[in-house]
């Protein structure tokens, strides 16, 4: 720590293009360089990443950025070396403008393909709906990807990492070219050349209609044989506890129950505790947890080894005590059905922690997010912001789902042939098999 403090006083305080001077660049690397160092709990799952290393790697290429917005890209990157998703550099507005435009065009990942599921209305006789992409400016799509998007994409799991890449592949600066290959459905070849802006014009656009987030918090809905339908966009605030008593009375005239947190990306796990109270038979544990601690005392005996030997290799834990939560007497206990997939994250996760120990739920869908934490805040030169996950979540049982998400149930990945048909075959699996029972 101290050489980085002199090295800090002996560089020259020259500001760069908006200001952030040479100290600043060097500060919110070394910032980041040494939370991560203290406080990061999955070095397992990177192997291959010497922290100290790239740190000293990413010391001249911060130093030599020319804007702020550069100097983002940098962190950005030095930071998705971490493959965590609760682990990120968030950019100010100027890295937006400088590395976020884009085309209209949107794509969503089936099958491993890159497949066109929105066109803007001037290109759709160009490029059709269904296709999917080969190559950009001449690179095979996963060259294109490894190179210019994955470095820069922060995530646990790696299927949820190569969806972000393929919805974010044509991302870059404002007004560059892209020269865009694709193969229709019918197998025929073709390119269109389109150039990224900020503002998109998307007209009369041509759409593939896709199982979406609700605009509201909650929706529920009855469906045939008396199944209720809940989608939960969020457990933010506790406005969706609220909004779920608001619906209870009614819910609990169901003889089934769809739960969608296919489109939740989490929020605060004591909404979602409170929910699931009422959907719970018995009482259920909580996440398991671990965090890393440090002591200098302990570190500078353990050096040596004996007692004190973890805490010398920077490998000490505290182990949290998983929460008991407490079913509700006035329950609703239903055969359920908890439609899941990649977009499930953070405290929508824990909240299937509770519901593997229920028997009559069942996740059904893809792998989920794959990440949760408690992540640590920071403030960063420039007007950005960092994030350090602060604990190793695991079920409460021990089983990992950091890194590779949580496995449902019932899988069911949907294909290409689903997508052309505009079906959701998470949904209507679902509704068959709960039909079925009741």
């Amino acid at each position: 720590m101290a050489a980085l403090l002199t090295l800090l006083c002996l560089i020259t305080p020259v500001a760069a293009a908006d200001d952030l001077t040479q100290q600043e660049k060097l500060f919110g690397l070394s910032l980041l360089w040494k939370e991560l160092s203290y406080n990061f709990p999955f070095f397992d799952q990177v192997p291959d990443l010497d922290i100290d290393q790239a740190y000293q790697t990413f010391i001249p290429k911060v130093l030599a950025t020319e804007s702020t917005a550069e100097y983002y890209r940098e962190l950005v990157k030095f930071v998705a070396q971490f493959d965590d998703g609760h682990t990120q550099v968030i950019p100010p507005r100027s890295y937006q403008r400088q590395y976020r435009a884009n085309v209209p065009i949107q794509l969503t990942a089936v099958q491993g393909q890159a497949i066109v599921t929105a066109v803007s209305g001037d290109l759709s006789e160009q490029l059709p709906l269904g296709a999917a992409i080969t190559a950009v400016n001449g690179l095979a799509l996963q060259s294109h990807l490894d190179k210019h998007i994955l470095p820069y994409i922060a995530s646990s799991a790696s299927h949820v990492r190569q969806n972000m890449a393929i919805r974010s592949a044509f991302e870059g600066r404002p007004d560059t070219a892209l020269e865009i290959t694709f193969r229709t459905v019918e197998g025929e070849t073709g390119s269109v050349s389109v150039t990224r802006r900020h503002k998109l014009a998307w007209g009369t656009a041509s759409v593939l209609q896709q199982p979406k987030r609700s605009k509201d918090r909650l929706d529920f809905r009855m469906l045939d044989n008396d199944i209720g339908y809940l989608s939960l966009s969020t457990f933010r605030d506790k406005a969706i506890v609220d909004d779920f008593l608001a619906i209870f009375a009614e819910l609990k005239t169901t003889q089934g129950l769809l739960i969608d947190l296919r489109f939740n990306g989490g929020g605060n796990s004591r909404h979602a505790d409170e929910i699931i109270r009422y959907l719970a038979d018995r009482n259920t544990t909580g996440r398991g947890w671990k965090s890393r601690i440090h002591s200098a005392a302990y570190k500078s005996w353990g050096v040596y080894g004996g007692q004190y030997a973890e805490y010398g290799q920077d490998n000490a834990w505290h182990q949290g005590k998983p929460s008991t939560l407490t079913a509700r007497s006035n329950n609703h206990i239903v055969p359920t059905y908890v439609l899941i997939g990649p977009g499930t994250a953070s405290s929508s996760e824990n909240f299937l922690i509770h519901a593997s120990q229920l028997q009559h739920m069942t996740t059904i869908g893809e792998n989920t997010f794959g990440s949760t934490g408690n992540p640590l805040i920071y403030d960063l030169p420039g007007g950005g912001k960092a994030r350090i996950v602060s604990l190793r979540a695991t079920f409460h049982d021990g089983r990992e789902f950091v890194g590779s998400g949580i496995a449902p149930d019932i899988e069911i990945k949907p294909t290409l042939a689903d997508l052309l048909a505009e079906e959701d075959v998470v949904l209507n699996e679902a509704i068959r098999r709960l039909s079925e029972q009741l």
